[in-house]
């Protein structure tokens, strides 16, 4: 595998990059999109209403880390109830992150992608379902709840902003890591 380069879309932390080079790859990156967390006063204020008048049939829906960093920013704002919320959220890392937040045992459902969380929610007993995302969204988990019955609301708390550039280095291969950094890698090539 020696000289294989590759582009990766997404800033990897030191031990990927290592494991990269170890099965020798060459590696560059680009990031294809920024992550902006909306600290804005108008959703800070809402997040408050949503931590302070959740009850018994709220679910709050995680699909994405990046909505979980703005839990991070919000977290002094949300005081002592963010610890009694019921969560869901996919597997991974965004499962991962959600630890450093909410109780295990408040994450009540998790599912290893959107499509096949948002079916063990439709099955729930949770009937006010607030999903925390960006503002380009795939819309699986909102789109499957709108026909339900439920409650659900669309909670942006972050941006995600095209970068895009032309690559005019060749490379054997291109490691995307969301949707959008393909649409924005394409936008220009």
């Amino acid at each position: 595998m020696q000289g294989i380069h590759v582009l990766s879309t997404k800033f990897l932390i030191e031990s990927e990059v290592k494991r990269l080079r170890d099965a020798g790859f060459q590696y560059s990156f680009h990031p294809f999109i920024t992550i902006e967390s909306k600290d804005d006063n108008k959703t800070i204020e809402r997040t408050k209403e949503i931590f302070e008048k959740q009850d018994k049939q709220t679910l709050l829906v995680f699909t994405s880390v990046n909505a979980l960093r703005f839990i991070y920013i919000a977290q002094k704002y949300a005081g002592k109830h963010i610890k009694t919320s019921k969560i869901a959220c996919i597997d991974g890392i965004t499962l991962q992150n959600s630890l450093n937040f909410f109780d295990a045992k408040n994450i009540v459902i998790k599912a290893p992608n959107a499509a096949r969380l948002a079916e063990q929610i439709v099955k729930s007993e949770y009937k006010k379902i607030i999903h925390f995302c960006g503002n380009i969204s795939l819309g699986e988990v909102s789109d499957a709840l709108a026909i339900t019955g439920k409650t659900v609301e669309r909670f942006v708390v972050y941006e995600t902003k095209f970068t895009p550039m032309k690559v005019r280095q060749k490379y054997h291969g291109v490691m995307f890591f969301s949707p959008s950094g393909v649409e924005s890698f394409y936008s220009e090539n």
